[in-house]
């Protein structure tokens, strides 16, 4: 029998009645947990192994939702919750910062690519694409230029369930019956998909026009009115889309020829899941705002964070405070273990332990396939 605490739930079934009573689960109908046999209560996990309310033990896949990355059951990381707890577990976001918090964003600073230095810290990956979103946007208004509102994503591409992260995530056929019309200023282009390309041409001789069609919105919306364009390295949603190796330095010169700030989103990609510890680092991109979150602590809280450049932090300085906040950023629990979590990481080398385990699996297929 599991250790229900105080609840007066004292077995499996009882328990079981009161989560499909109680609970409304994510992306699923009232009552899923006693209707679809594929929703479980876990209860336990060791490494890459769960075990459910009812004994069964699973490979977790998918680590969980994309997100454990150095495993379940690390004993260290709960330790260090639990001294972090014990000490100080909350400070005011805006009046106070922490040692964990500190020690965090340092580390972040050193690991992550070329000179992203400064650190905003939120509760997971929706939260952090809302914080980049309102940052780029703030940055072109304290440089002068107000009407920088627009945001360019891409069609399949999937950033986060907000509203601001669902309105520059291209997976509207799924989300506008629902939760339309959305953000304003939001538009899509075309991604790198060139195994089903948007233009039915066939990578290299198609020279990027996936690529060039972002330059091309910019240039039609006027370039005074985009702030940023979005972006994962590697695009999950859209079915692991990695793209040609010319395709980010070009995609980074149409945003530098433009003043548009590149947000590459690594909520998904970062902290190993590509073999490198940043997805950017296959092509030695940097954006000028990165997000992270999920592997960031490997599911040991919800904890999610936005990286800068020095070049938007610019934009803040003096009286040109940060017009956005939220009560959870920075916690210093979650920061505690998160930092904790990176070392895991670190020590394990497993980027590089994956990177030469699949390698070699991955040479037998074309890089880029064509769209046959």
């Amino acid at each position: 029998m599991n250790d229900t605490g105080d609840t007066g739930l004292s077995n499996e079934a009882a328990l079981k009645e009161a989560a499909n009573k109680h609970i409304l689960m994510h992306a699923s109908p009232y009552g899923a947990l006693g209707s679809d046999s594929a929703k479980r209560i876990l209860v336990e996990g060791k490494g890459c192994m769960v075990t459910d309310i009812d004994g069964n033990e699973f490979i977790d896949a998918l680590a969980g939702l994309w997100l454990v990355n150095v495993g379940h059951g690390r004993a260290e990381i709960g330790a260090a919750m639990a001294r972090q707890a014990g000490k100080l577990a909350y400070a005011s976001s805006t009046q106070a910062t922490t040692i964990p918090a500190i020690q965090l964003a340092t580390r972040l600073s050193e690991i992550t690519p070329g000179d992203l230095t400064t650190a905003f810290f939120c509760s997971g990956g929706s939260e952090a694409v809302e914080s980049a979103i309102k940052i780029a946007r703030q940055y072109h208004y304290f440089n002068g230029a107000p009407k920088r509102t627009k945001i360019i994503g891409r069609r399949g591409s999937y950033h986060g369930g907000t509203f601001g992260a669902m309105s520059v995530s291209g997976t509207r056929p799924q989300s506008e019956p629902f939760h339309g019309p959305f953000m304003p200023g939001v538009l899509h282009a075309s991604p790198p998909y060139c195994y089903r390309c948007d233009f039915r041409q066939t990578y290299p001789s198609c020279d990027l026009l996936c690529a060039d069609q972002i330059g091309q919105m910019i240039e039609y919306e006027n370039p005074q009115t985009v702030a940023a364009v979005i972006a994962e390295p590697v695009s999950a949603s859209n079915g692991i889309v990695v793209p040609p190796d010319d395709y980010w330095p070009r995609l980074r010169g149409i945003c530098d020829q433009h003043g548009v700030l590149l947000i590459t989103d690594e909520v998904i990609n970062g902290f190993g899941r590509t073999g490198k510890m940043f997805a950017c680092d296959h092509w030695g991109l940097v954006g000028d705002i990165m997000t992270m979150a999920k592997g960031l602590s490997s599911g040991y809280a919800p904890v999610g964070g936005v990286m800068c450049r020095p070049h938007v932090m610019a934009a803040f300085e003096g009286d040109n405070k940060l017009s956005h906040l939220l009560t959870y950023g920075g916690h210093a629990v979650a920061c505690a273990i998160t930092h904790r979590s990176a070392m895991c990481a670190g020590s394990a080398c497993w980027p590089e332990s994956s990177w030469s385990a699949t390698g070699k699996r991955a040479r037998k297929f074309p890089a880029t396939p064509s769209n046959t």
